[in-house]
């Protein structure tokens, strides 16, 4: 069997360390077990054009891995050259340089070490906004200069203390963000997500949510990024929407660099729209050298913090992800099943197997209720039966790093199919940050039946039917109920 690695170079410093685990040079620490196994592993950090390494070996590879900081960027034309592929693993967390829809329909599980880098973005960002509030960059710069003007420093420098600061995202990395800035006495912690936090997660944190967008980019002095890359995500930070920016603010980008309008970011430092920018991730990676934000400026001469990508592969995380993809292989070679959080893609699907254990226990029940000491805070949760779960993962972790859109005539299409339908709506509830679709279905085979079944009888008709993952909201109705609701919704509209 041929593994195929894409790898990030580290040069003398991966020899004077070797804890540097994911570089080319100590190969995630994977190469004497793979070869004792009699595998062939293949290394390079050679990913670019037609005639790369990676485009060379993949026609013939079984397993692929990467990296999010040196990624193979695998799209649907190399799937295809592909032949041999049945498994992609992310050493580390995100996996958007792989077309997912071109490995479902492949039939290729694409997985990735759950939860390696949470802790470490979490604090690189809380480092981003200190050093951006307290013009540390300039400071630094001046003293290695021999200079010593505090004046022109300090005219840029502020305390976090009082300042309004939100997250785009509030998910694994986004709520650890909260927790840490809780302490400096912020004057408030808002949020932006299309899914509320748990009631008791958001008091832990005094967080509040703002549901529109433009609103809460108004009401913030710091905004950070922590959310997925995705189609309705990418590009979210544009011209239109910096201009609902409050002049002179904070940005933090640890999460994906296509999530911001590159030109419109570094337009912004420079007219002073935005203080200060701040991240490790880049639109493409490496960077070129050219790139407007490596030298972007605000009208002061400061305001750029931005870095490599390496946020979420300190030596600590390397280690966890080094481990984790150890893992995903052993499970791999032997038959093994793998931990539920890691995947991404299972065999040919989206995978919902992470939800099961925790569907088991709501399905009994009409509320849908976890209790507190079920899952690890913040994923505490309670659903209404108007919910059905077609991935309950989704809904705990906030966001679904991989929601695609979904075509309304698809979504009618697999109902239809099954069922005979008297009435079906199907209503695009979007937001900046996901997908979300209001399913109305009124048909006579839910005759006879609880809610709850209903529910669960269009939850398994989406799940055979789309290969994707997804929360929907659904109401459910036999035709007598339709017309009764008819009568109903007619009277009302009298009275009024």
């Amino acid at each position: 069997m041929k593994v195929l690695a894409i790898l990030y170079s580290g040069g003398a410093s991966a020899k004077e360390e070797p804890r540097l685990l994911g570089t080319l040079e100590n190969e995630l620490g994977i190469r004497q077990y793979l070869e004792s196994k009699g595998h062939q592993f293949l290394v390079s950090d050679d990913k670019e054009g037609p005639n790369s390494f990676f485009q060379k070996h993949i026609v013939d590879a079984e397993v692929l891995i990467t990296t999010p900081f040196h990624p193979g960027y695998l799209t649907a034309d190399l799937f295809e050259k592909a032949k041999k592929l049945k498994i992609c693993i992310t050493a580390g967390v995100g996996s958007d340089h792989i077309d997912l829809n071109a490995a479902v329909a492949r039939q290729i599980q694409v997985l990735e070490v759950s939860g390696s880098n949470v802790v470490s973005v979490a604090e690189h960002v809380l480092m981003n906004i200190l050093l951006l509030v307290r013009n540390f960059v300039p400071a630094h710069e001046m003293a290695e200069r021999g200079d010593w003007q505090v004046s022109d420093i300090a005219r840029n420098a502020f305390d976090l203390e009082g300042k309004v600061i939100g997250t785009i995202g509030a998910g694994r990395i986004g709520y650890r963000v909260l927790q840490r800035l809780l302490p400096f006495n912020p004057k408030e912690l808002l949020y932006y997500d299309y899914s509320a936090l748990p009631a008791e997660a958001a008091k832990a944190v005094n967080a509040r949510r703002v549901e529109d967008l433009k609103e809460f980019v108004s009401q913030c002095d710091i905004i950070t990024v922590n959310a997925p890359l995705h189609e309705g995500t990418r590009g979210l930070i544009n011209t239109e929407l910096l201009s609902h920016f409050k002049p002179g603010a904070w940005l933090v980008n640890t999460a994906r660099g296509a999530i911001c309008d590159k030109d419109a970011v570094a337009a912004a430092l420079k007219s002073g729209q935005l203080r200060g920018y701040a991240g490790d991730v880049w639109d493409v990676q490496p960077a070129p050298k050219d790139h407007v934000w490596r030298t972007m400026k605000n009208p002061l001469g400061g305001g750029n913090g931005m870095v490599p990508h390496y946020s979420g592969t300190t030596l600590d995380a390397q280690a966890r992800y080094a481990k984790g993809t150890l893992d995903i292989l052993d499970n791999y070679l032997t038959g093994t099943d793998q931990e539920p959080g890691n995947i991404i893609i299972g065999l040919g699907k989206w995978s919902t197997s992470s939800s099961l254990a925790v569907l088991k226990s709501l399905i009994t029940s009409s509320s849908y209720q976890i209790t507190p000491n079920k899952l690890p805070p913040p994923r505490q949760t309670t659903f209404t039966p108007t919910h059905i779960l077609l991935d309950i993962v989704v809904v705990l972790d906030v966001y679904n790093p991989y929601e695609m859109p979904i075509p309304q005539a698809d979504l009618e299409a697999a109902i239809r199919n099954v069922i005979p339908v008297t009435h079906l709506e199907i209503i695009d509830q979007s937001s900046g940050c996901g997908e979300n679709y209001a399913i109305f279905v009124v048909s006579d085979a839910f005759e006879g039946k609880t809610t709850l079944a209903r529910h669960r009888f269009i939850n398994d008709i989406l799940k055979k039917e789309i290969a994707l993952m997804h929360a929907f909201s659904q109401k459910t109705l036999t035709p007598k109920q339709w017309d009764a609701q008819q009568v109903k919704d007619a009277e009302a509209a009298a009275a009024s």
